[in-house]
């Protein structure tokens, strides 16, 4: 049976493979759980095999320096001291579940680092009552994603400036209370967010794509900035922004002129045997 409706995934010819992929990644985490205890798990979790999206040399959308500058002046002249979570998401890359999952107990001030244990997301719901959808709370994409980020120092400041005051260690940091700020209504924030600053619009993951861009930009190493995307390994992150490591490559290629004019001059000063045989007299 698992066999069969991976095939059938395969064979939909309506669905791109990244969507494909999507669709077998939930099935395959959900049968991890549903045979947690049956001794042929691995077996059965085996049969779903994921196709192969092939690299793409698209760039991703990001902001520009400039456009990132005029976002975070609107954020930090708002009253509204949750649209800190904008800035909290340039500065580390954070998926939106990811920050509105985000507890006060999940920083740690004191050694500057934040947790990311969980992710808020809207899902269909399947009860006979009640809205169409409803918030879920629920680990992050995959195991990597659960990963302990440092975070900047100057972000604490903007918290204490913000008099954002930690409440209670099980309260969420957009809500301020015991249930989860919804993804969508930040989302509808963050556009208002756009429109004020005079920022062309952008989808709210284009933060993330400008941290990861600019730490590349910094010469923040792959490993170093895979882990902290919570990638599940290095070539996600090498293929996604292949793009922004061509300046870099651009950067090694111009080393490599230097040192072939570097070489030029040495030679045009090499000595030659009359030089010698003159020093040899002296």
């Amino acid at each position: 049976t698992i066999t069969a409706f991976v095939q059938s995934i395969h064979n939909n010819q309506e669905l791109s493979v990244t969507y494909q992929k999507k669709i077998l990644s939930i099935f395959k985490t959900a049968l991890k759980a549903i045979f947690i205890k049956t001794p042929e798990n691995q077996l059965l979790i085996d049969k779903v095999i994921l196709p192969k999206v092939k690299c793409s040399l698209t760039e991703v959308p990001v902001f520009s320096l400039k456009e990132q500058r005029l976002l975070e002046y609107t954020v930090q002249n708002s009253k509204d001291e949750r649209m800190l979570g904008i800035v909290l998401c340039f500065y580390t890359g954070i998926r939106l579940g990811e920050l509105c999952a985000l507890k006060w107990g999940d920083f740690d001030f004191d050694a500057g680092t934040m947790s990311i244990r969980r992710s808020v997301s809207r899902v269909r719901n399947f009860e006979s009552e009640g809205t169409k959808t409803k918030l879920s709370i629920g680990t992050p994409k995959s195991c990597t994603s659960c990963r302990k980020i440092p975070i900047p120092a100057f972000f604490y400041k903007q918290v204490k400036d913000k008099n954002m005051i930690p409440k209670a260690e099980n309260y969420y940091i957009l809500s301020s209370g015991t249930e989860p700020f919804d993804p969508r209504a930040y989302q509808r924030l963050y556009k208002k967010m756009l429109v004020e600053s005079g920022v062309k619009n952008r989808k709210f993951h284009a933060l993330r794509h400008t941290f990861a861009t600019r730490a590349l930009e910094l010469g923040v190493d792959l490993k170093t900035l895979s882990e902290i995307l919570g990638h599940s390994n290095v070539n996600i992150t090498l293929n996604v922004y292949a793009h922004s490591l061509m300046e870099q490559k651009k950067k090694a290629i111009e080393k490599m002129n230097e040192l072939y004019f570097t070489h030029e001059e040495n030679k045009a000063f090499a000595v030659n045997s009359a030089v010698i045989n003159t020093n040899t007299a002296v």
